[in-house]
């Protein structure tokens, strides 16, 4: 039991030092946020992109990203902030997901 336990343990520094994302469990993974260089150089493949907007303020509109990530079960993500100019209250940001490696 001690053995698998320090396997277990093991794993898990593995996966957070090396920036990876864990299953938690079935229904649930840990998103990982990267920029769209890092992604790139990941050698990571986009999935899908899609707007998320706010009238309120950028911390609801960094609430509504995380769950939006969260719903959709996606292993990294990136995020382009729009600035607002006319509509000083409308705040827009472009999710970009990615999956995997390319093949």
């Amino acid at each position: 039991m001690k053995k698998l336990l320090s396997i277990v343990l093991f794993a898990m520094v593995l996966v957070f030092a090396f920036g990876g994302y864990a299953a938690l469990d079935s229904h649930h993974v840990v998103a990982k946020k990267v920029t769209r260089a890092e992604a790139k150089s990941m050698g990571l493949n986009k999935t899908a992109y899609y707007m998320v907007y706010n009238t309120e303020d950028m911390a609801r509109l960094d609430d509504q990203i995380k769950e939006k990530v969260e719903q959709r079960s996606v292993a990294y993500y990136s995020v382009v902030y729009f600035v607002p100019r006319r509509n000083k209250d409308h705040y827009q940001a472009m999710i970009t997901e990615y999956n995997g490696k390319f093949e």
